[in-house]
Order: C-alpha cells, then structure tokens, then sequence
C-alpha cells in the first residue's frame, strides 16, 4: 500500500507516486534521526513553557466557568442572572463561524481552470466530511477566551480510532486542540520564531502498543497512569472539561489510556512524538514533508507587541462580569428581604385600635382613639443607586463589547430604520477585526487540506460537476485529475473560502429582492435582445418559500404559451435585431418636419405659376 508523504517521513528517499525525489537532511554518524534532537534539553524547555503558560490556562478556564455559570454541572459559582459574558460570546462566535465554509479555488495559469474547478468540488466534499465547520468554531470559541489551535494533518492507519468514529485512515483532518493541551515554546515573540510547538493527546494503551512505527524499547518502558500526569496543566490550573466530567473521571475509563505529545520542530523540519511520562525517550521522529507552514495554525484575536500570547476579548469582560454578579446578587438580597409591617403602640393595642385595622378590609372606614399610635413602615428594598449603577454597568458592557446589543439585534439603538442600519454598519468594526482574522485562518487551514488532498497519491473521490448542457456528470478525482503534485500547490492556485455565516431565509429573501430590483428588472430590455429571458415564476416560488408566504403562489397563475406562440417564437428569435454593447451614447437631433398631405406638398413643390395651370 503506497502511504501518503506524510505518513512515510524519512522512511524512503524516493516520494512514492510522486516520481520525483526528495532531498533529505543527513543523518549522523549513528544512522539514527532520533540523536539529532536532544530529547532531555527538550523536555526541559517543555517543562519551562509550561510553568509559562500556566497563568493563561487558569484565565482561560476562569473565563469558561464564568461563562458557564453555577446551573452548569456542579459548578461551585455565585448566582448570575445577568450573565453579559456569555451573551456577549454566543453573539461574537454567531457573528464568526456558523457553518461548514465553501470554497472558491482560483488557478494562477489559465489552463487550469478546469482542474482547479474539480479541485475546489474536492475541497468542498472533504470539508462537509469533516465537519470543518464545527471545528473552525471550536477554534474561534477558544480564541475568544484566549488562544485557539488547528492541528491539520493526515489520519494515521494505526490511530485512526483514538480521534474519533467520523475518522479514516489516511483521510485529511482538521482537529481543534484545547488550550490545556496545547503547548509551544514561550521564549519566541511571534509564531515564526518558535523552535517548538505541540499538543498532547490520549490513546488507549493497547493501540499504541501495537503501533509498529513507535520505538518497543520505549514502548516496553511505558505505564498507563491512572490520574493527572507530573506536567498535566489540568492538575495545575483546572481543566474546562473538569465541569461535565469531574477531576477524577480518569479513575473510571473503560480502557487504558495513555498521554502522548506530538512536537513539531520547524528548524529541522522533525515531527517528534514523545510520551508524556518523564524520563523516556523518543516514541518516533520524522521528517516533515507537509506543507511548509507546519501541521499547527494558531488563532488570536488582539496581540500585544512582543507577546506570542493573544488576549481574547472576553478576558475584556471578566472583572466587569464579576462586579455585575455581585452586586446584582446584592440587588436581589435586597429585594428579597424588603417587607411591609404595619407597627402599633401601647395604648393603640390596649384600645383594639390595632386589631380594628388588621381586621379590616381594603378601603374600610375605622375608628381608632390612638391614630398616631398605628403606622405601617417598610424594610429592605432594593437599593436606587445600586440598581442604577449595575444599569450603567450593563451599558459599558455593550460598549466594550463592541456594541453588542446592535451587533445582536437585542434592541433598537435608533428612531429610525435607516440609522439603526448605519449605526450597526459602524458598530461592526470590532466584528469585522475579529471575521477578518477567522477568515485568515480558515484560509490557512483549508490550503493545507487543500495541499494533502492535491498531493495524495492514491485516494479517488466519486464527485459530479455541473456541465452546461449535460446537467450533473459523473467524475473521478484522483491522481489523473492533477496534472502536477510536485509540491508547488501554492504556487498553482489561491483558495478562498467564504460562507462562513450561514444565511436565513429573511437574509436570501432580501438578497434576492435587491438583486431583481437593481440588477435584472432595470436589465430586463437588454437582457431580452440578448435571448435571457427572467422567470417570473421561479422568483415567485424562492419568494414564498424564503419569506415564508406558500399563499403567495395561490394568488398568482402562470399561464402555459400557447400553440400559436410557440410557433412564432423561432420567427421571432430570426427577426431579431444584431445585439449591441449596452454602453451605447445618444445625440438627439431635431428636425423641423411639415404636417402637410403628400397633395399639398406637391402643390408647394409646383409653385404659383404652375398651380394656374390647366391640364393640356
């Protein structure tokens, strides 16, 4: 079975299926690539990065829970009715990803433009297999707390079941890692000066060991362990999934599991999987032969100079969610111990005055001898300024949020429709920062999927593509449909993606109108003399299907031509005039023109002289 390159790192010198060979970095003395990395100085920066990085793990998780709020699991956290932080997050990812994206592929020579066609239906039929839509918003949601990460790559033929039911051995993946898995060397300032990254992941122990690419010596020396590891930051800072499973859910697995890092190494181009258990060595090292940018795509939405870390726009709103959960605890304490009581004296009791008033119903007339002595006097209450102030609070929410009560449609922010569209256009900007740097990264990580698929040497996909006037054929993409897998891909075609958000039928509704009214009704003329005709009934039926109107076919007929039409149509069509450019310039000309009968012009023409005479 011919492998996929990256499934073959340095196992050949000659790239199977490729019929190319592939330049490789000398082993030393030894023949062993495994001595070119010093395992120990590894590990060692490893340890550092993550006593580093243990400080925006605890943020992070923070963040979550607070998001989560105490009716999540048994989550041990003040009562929040007035959660802004998971409102504003729900808005924010609705505003970013919603949905599997569809790509455009776009051919740098124009001889490729079939091909980069039929790569584009390729590309689109693996991202609906994946489900990339769910993990790019997987991505996004954790870089809105702080930091997301894609790790892309090809499905192992041994680990495949470890990711997952949905995953093939040697299909394209696309996998979100969570943040306490996610590990990279906190000495760089910027991405590209990493000399490190990776994650850690689980598989059971029984795969592993039957695994025949990872090293037996170091496989023998290894112990599934019940519980955290030595290095695990969950043990440090708390984990997000702690909240639905617990802290000890490790204790009740059905197999054994063991933790693993897989370590990217960009300077030597290595792909290194380590065990996580200290003090062994290295499971199995490769050459990387993926694409040059590595298999890990960070997302981050704010950076700070000469930080590598990005801040995610909810740590914006921690303090502030925290300040509105107390005091409008505080607000509901109030509320709750507010009471009316209605307060006697001695000699109003003495008198009956006070039983006269309780006994009495509402508007009765009462007698009492001790008037001043019977008062009614109220406790408690919610607090004026307090209540005033957590309003204020909610406001600057919104704001730093980026406006998020018009970003979310929540409430009207102005008197009319024309200025709450302008106000939301504006209010968008913050939006539009954060969907720019998704788009970036959906980009990346789809030119990456885009790369394995290109360059697979084996695999077919059983596809169709729209042919003008054949309909839907039937096709083959495989090997034979690229006509270069030399590696040159990005050199070849430029991938777009687009469709992040998904669109309801309100928003296709109004498309749709905009696009008859502007475009093809003033159109319409032109567009007759060129033989494009506008179907009156399908833009009907889109109609009372986007707008939710099924009444409004009933109300409309649309007539069958009849013969004689039909039988003029072919007529009509040879007597049309030639088409012209529909830029076209006019000069109007005017003509003084006589009303005068064809008689009375004759008559003019002759002149008087020969009016006066007869016939001959």
């Amino acid at each position: 079975m011919v492998r996929h390159p990256d499934e073959s790192f340095g196992s050949v010198t000659h790239e199977q299926g490729h019929g190319r060979e592939v330049p490789r970095r000398s082993k030393d003395k030894t023949g062993s690539l495994s001595n070119i990395v010093n395992v120990q100085r590894l590990r060692d920066s490893m340890d550092w990065s993550i006593k580093a990085l243990e400080p925006f793990i605890r943020n992070h998780v923070t963040a979550v829970r607070l998001t989560a709020g105490n009716r999540y699991g048994s989550q041990d956290f003040q009562k929040s009715p007035l959660n802004i932080m998971k409102l504003a997050v729900d808005i924010w990812l609705r505003q970013l990803v919603s949905q599997t994206p569809r790509t455009l592929v776009i051919p740098r020579k124009p001889n490729q433009k079939v091909e980069a066609y039929e790569l584009q239906l390729a590309l689109d039929y693996l991202l609906q297999q994946i489900r990339l839509g769910d993990a790019l918003s997987s991505c996004a949601r954790s870089a809105i707390y702080s930091m997301g990460v894609m790790k892309v790559g090809i499905t192992s033929n041994y680990l495949h079941e470890s990711t997952g039911f949905l995953a093939d051995a040697g299909q394209p993946y696309a996998e979100p890692i969570l943040i306490e898995d996610w590990i990279h060397d906190m000495n760089a300032r910027r991405k590209e000066e990493w000399d490190w990254c990776g994650n850690r992941y689980r598989i059971p122990y029984e795969q592993l060991m039957e695994n025949p690419d990872f090293n037996s010596k170091v496989k023998d020396k290894i112990t599934p362990k019940d519980g955290p590891n030595e290095y695990d930051l969950g043990s440090m800072t708390g984990r997000t999934w702690d909240m639905s499973a617990g802290e000890s859910f490790q204790d009740s697995e059905y197999r054994q599991q063991v933790e693993v890092y897989d370590i990217w190494i960009p300077y030597d181009r290595r792909y290194v999987t380590l065990p996580v258990q200290s003090g062994l060595g290295v499971l199995q090292e490769r050459e990387w032969e993926g694409p040059e940018n590595g298999p890990y795509h960070p997302l981050g939405f704010f950076y700070l100079p000469g930080n590598i870390m990005p801040l995610g726009p909810a740590q914006g709103l921690h303090d502030l969610q925290e300040l509105i959960t107390a005091l409008f605890g505080q607000v509901g304490e109030q509320a709750a111990r507010q009471k009316t009581l209605t307060l006697v004296d001695g000699p109003a009791e003495a008198a009956g005055d006070a039983r006269a008033v309780m006994d009495s119903s509402d508007g009765a007339v009462v007698r009492v001898s001790h008037i001043d002595g019977i008062k009614e006097m109220r406790y408690g209450g919610t607090d004026v300024p307090t209540l005033h102030f957590v309003q204020w609070l909610k406001e600057l929410a919104s704001y730093l949020g980026g406006n998020i009560d018009t970003i979310g449609g929540l409430s009207p922010q102005a008197e009319t429709l024309g200025q709450e569209r302008l106000l939301a256009a504006t209010s968008s900007e913050f939006i539009k920062h954060m969907q720019a740097q998704v788009t970036e990264f959906s980009t990346n990580v789809i030119t990456d999927l885009g790369w394995y698929l290109y360059s697979d040497p084996v695999s077919e996909l059983q596809l169709t593509k729209k042919v003008r006037g054949y309909g839907d054929i039937p096709f083959t993409y495989g090997p034979d449909s690229r006509s270069d897998a030399s590696g040159a891909f990005s050199f070849q075609f430029q991938i777009q993606p687009h469709s992040l958000r998904a669109r309801g039928p309100q928003e296709r509704f109004s498309t749709l109108m905009d696009l008859t009214m502007k475009i093809l009704l003033p159109m319409a003329p032109q567009l007759g003399e060129w033989g494009i005709t506008l179907r009156f009934d399908k833009l009907m039926e889109y109609a009372s299907q986007y707008a939710d109107m099924p009444e409004l076919q009933e109300i409309i007929q649309m007539a069958e031509p009849s013969v004689q039409q039909k039988a003029q149509e072919p007529a009509t069509i040879e007597k049309r005039r030639p088409l012209q450019s529909p830029v076209t310039s006019r000069e109007q000309v005017r003509t003084n023109r006589s009303t005068q009968s064809p008689l009375q012009t004759i008559a003019r023409d002759m002149g008087p002289s020969q009016q006066k005479k007869g016939p001959e």
